[in-house]
């Protein structure tokens, strides 16, 4: 053995082994937004409940003769007199019902809602013809 390598032993040999000390246990303060978060969450859930509970129940068909649904779409063939009414009774699941009855149902619900829905292009008064004018 060398003499750097007996300096390094008793170097060593004056280390001893220190038991450590007990782990202090860690205070676990309440977190205050773990209620806020639940309690928005609990909101959110709601109303996508409503929503989708609303979009549900909303007349959409007629019943037909014998009773299943899926009939004449309301509306249709009716004179409704304003647009917003004829505009919340033609829905996307309202469409698909209709087109599952017929290509020829669906033309004549769709003819039927552009009369009330689209712009009259030949209108004097229009937005049309304000905005052709040069």
């Amino acid at each position: 053995m060398t003499e750097p390598d007996r300096e390094l032993e008793a170097y060593l040999r004056r280390f001893r082994p220190v038991r450590p000390r007990p782990f202090e246990p860690q205070v676990q303060r309440p977190r205050v937004w773990q209620p806020w978060l639940r309690a928005a969450a609990v909101v959110v859930l709601a109303g996508g409940t409503l929503a989708v509970w609303l979009s549900v129940r909303s007349p959409t068909t007629a019943d037909s003769a014998d009773g299943r649904a899926g009939g004449v779409p309301l509306g249709v063939g009716a004179d409704m007199g304003d647009r917003t009414s004829m505009a919340t009774l033609m829905t996307q699941g309202q469409l698909a019902r209709i087109a599952r009855g017929g290509l020829d149902d669906l033309d004549a619900a769709l003819t039927a809602a552009s009369l009330q829905l689209l712009p009259d292009v030949d209108r004097i008064d229009g937005a049309f013809h304000v905005l052709a004018e040069p």
